[in-house]
């Protein structure tokens, strides 16, 4: 017993390589499905879930209602992306009215992430009556893009009492991207109370979509008035030097993104964006000073990593550098073109070819990957490797989508 508690506070402190230790020492006689769950949970804190996996189905199977294991073997299941074990074992889970709610979303999680709409809507119906909950679980069709099945979900919350804020919101949403229905959108949003905490991101919603009408102007009033009640707010600060730029009022644009980042230091966003406008106006050493800055407080940024490490590419300098914030940015975001793209162009300085074509045929075939500088690099890298037809393809690819230097383009293309 005593052995057991010291396990189970070992565990708890997450000392795991320490608890297996004990739990190893316990005779294979004296097991018991209590010292299997715990041995899993050591293992699993040690990121060893393969090797847990049996010694939580040995526990249930010794206690079939074992709660605490059923979870921790359903968690186990979906970080080893065994989605249908780990449905079965969430569905065991209900029947024993467990965390009806939570069970309910991770079944609907399930499904969606299976493709199975249907029966991620049975799900749905079989959760709570509360409206966090269904805002929860609509949220899930939307991002899985099921956007008929989450409009019809947030139409019957239209009937009940109270409806929440967030309905309109998400409703107006998908008549903007999904109906482009901008009416629409707008008639949703006007049913959001001023006075609800969703009225600041519905009014940036509408400044939005009146920006997208082409009435940057009248976004640009909406966005300030707001601001007379929430000076602070990121989003609106944000849509503000966003709107700025799209009326070609660049300067005042930038001193409002300097004047942003001085209200809101701890925002990444806002430094990203003063950042990118500077960069645009030529200012290459302050916007990298900024981009610096930003990889030293968020180093996961993966749009600052990707253009301090493009940039040190560019300019062939330090290029190890380069090449591991590239390599850390494409962690956090892959199969992003553009920083394949880069980090292709890294190689490429370094003289890695191969490497350099194998990461820029990659970034060509994706969605994104349709940028006039990634073509051109890779009609510069084909030719490297003495691939003239595929460097032909790329640069006269570059050109098709209007590279803002078709001269240069032209001229290697006749140097083949």
């Amino acid at each position: 017993d005593a052995r057991m508690e010291l396990i189970l506070l070992l565990v708890k402190a997450k000392r795991f390589d320490e608890a297996e230790k004990h739990i190893g020492s316990i005779a294979a006689g004296e097991r018991t499905p209590m010292v299997d769950y715990y041995h899993a949970r050591a293992l699993i804190g040690m990121q060893r879930r393969a090797e847990a996996i049996p010694l939580l189905q040995k526990a249930i199977q010794a206690m079939p209602d074992f709660v605490e294991a059923l979870v921790e073997l359903a968690y186990a299941y979906e970080q080893q992306k065994q989605w249908n074990e780990a449905r079965t074992i969430y569905e065991k889970l209900l029947k024993l009215q467990v965390s009806e709610q939570d069970v309910c979303l991770r079944l609907v999680h399930l499904s969606l992430r299976l493709n199975q709409p249907e029966k991620a809507l049975k799900y749905f119906r079989k959760g709570p009556d509360a409206a966090a909950f269904k805002l929860t679980a609509t949220s899930m069709f939307l991002e899985s893009r099921h956007y008929l099945q989450a409009e019809r979900l947030l139409k019957e919350m239209l009937d009940e009492p109270g409806v929440p804020p967030d309905v309109f919101l998400m409703l107006a949403g998908i008549a903007r991207d999904q109906r482009r229905d901008t009416e629409l959108a707008l008639s949703w949003l006007a049913r959001i109370p001023a006075s609800s905490p969703t009225a600041v991101q519905a009014e940036g919603l509408k400044a939005q979509i009146l920006a997208d009408a082409g009435k940057e102007k009248e976004a640009l009033a909406s966005v300030r008035n707001l601001q007379q009640r929430h000076a602070r707010n990121e989003t609106l600060l944000l849509l503000e030097v966003r709107l700025l730029a799209r009326l070609k009022a660049m300067d005042e644009a930038l001193a409002r993104a300097r004047q942003a980042v001085e209200i809101v230091p701890e925002s990444s966003e806002l430094a990203f964006t003063l950042g990118s406008l500077l960069d645009s106006l030529g200012k290459r050493d302050e916007a990298m000073k900024v981009m610096q800055g930003i990889i030293a407080s968020h180093p996961e940024h993966y749009q600052a990593l990707n253009y301090v490490g493009y940039s040190l590419a560019e300019q062939g300098k330090d290029l190890d550098r380069a090449v591991l914030l590239l390599e850390a940015a494409l962690k956090q975001a892959p199969d992003h073109a553009y920083i394949l793209d880069s980090l292709a162009w890294a190689h490429f300085r370094r003289g890695e070819n191969a490497e350099a074509w194998a990461l820029v045929r990659r970034a060509t075939s994706l969605p994104d990957g349709g940028d006039p500088t990634i073509w051109e690099h890779y009609g510069d890298i084909a030719n490297a490797q003495g691939l003239k037809n595929e460097a032909r393809t790329g640069w006269e690819r570059a050109l098709e989508l209007d590279h803002p230097n078709p001269e240069t383009i032209r001229k290697k293309l006749n140097s083949l």
